[in-house]
């Protein structure tokens, strides 16, 4: 089993999400249809997804599930232009909004998302850092 950094992880793991997230697609959206993974919105109960997200429709209770977690993409991908990040990850990293992005999980997390998403089984080591952007 290879031995890789944090920082390495999480930029292997970016490039993934980057190349299997379509165009006008939150990488939320993308893990969440996949189910890999944070396994994006789907983690979220109704009233932690409305809490997370007020600005996006949470606060108005004639708002399905689906419009929300729509509208919640959409959010996403602005934050997304707005900081120039590459994934949601690396956005909510910067703000800590609606998740802590990267910071959210553990060297161990990562390594499962290394199997889930690469296919390959690693063993992840370091701090929790500002991963290489």
């Amino acid at each position: 089993m290879q031995t890789i950094s944090r920082e390495t992880a999480i930029a292997l793991l970016r490039q993934k999400l980057i190349t299997e997230t379509k165009p006008g697609q939150s990488t939320c959206q993308t893990v969440q249809e996949r189910g890999v993974f944070c396994r994006g919105f789907s983690r979220y109960s109704n009233e932690d997804l409305r809490a997370r997200f007020p600005y996006a429709g949470g606060r108005d209770p004639g708002v399905t599930r689906l419009e929300l977690e729509r509208r919640a993409s959409y959010w996403q991908l602005r934050r997304q232009v707005e900081s120039g990040s590459m994934t949601s990850c690396d956005a909510q990293w910067q703000r800590y909004e609606t998740c802590r992005g990267w910071d959210d999980f553990t060297n161990e997390d990562l390594a499962r998302f290394c199997m889930e998403l690469l296919h390959c089984e690693v063993t992840v080591t370091g701090p929790r850092t500002l991963s290489v952007i």
